[in-house]
């Protein structure tokens, strides 16, 4: 990139791999969701005797959502943060800071809303409520 040092660079190579680490996060998150839940409602079916426990299998993906809504508003926090010192000139760059920029609070609540997030825990939660009303009747 012309008109960057070669720290500023660094920098920003620093801030992407955090970025990356986040989503790797949401997706492993989203993984152990899906195994939480499944080992839970196959324990239930399995028993035929009490699908309160299948009740139990919907409070992973409840959880693992809000674990990775909040890796949704950190990957965004440390991209506002690539933002900034991308803009920035390399007499203003203020260093190697890596604290996320935390300007905006709804970005917690945007990671919960995203697609991406919301999409697969709620269908696991709706996949749960159906195992629990199939043990119910069965």
């Amino acid at each position: 990139m012309p008109g960057i040092s070669e720290q500023r660079l660094k920098h920003l190579e620093f801030v992407q791999g955090v970025v990356t680490r986040m989503a790797g996060n949401s997706m492993t998150a989203k993984g152990w969701s899906v195994a939480l839940t499944t080992a839970l409602i196959g324990l239930a079916t399995a028993e035929h005797s009490n699908p309160r426990l299948v009740l139990l299998a919907l409070l992973p993906p409840l959880a693992f959502w809000t674990i990775d809504g909040y890796y949704m508003f950190l990957e965004r926090c440390y991209r506002d943060l690539f933002d900034r010192v991308k803009g920035e000139t390399d007499d203003k760059w203020g260093g190697f800071d890596m604290a996320p920029l935390t300007t905006s609070r709804s970005y917690f609540c945007d990671g919960l809303a995203r697609p991406a997030v919301w999409s697969i825990h709620l269908l696991i939660v709706l996949l749960g409520f159906s195992a629990w009303w199939l043990v119910t009747r069965g």
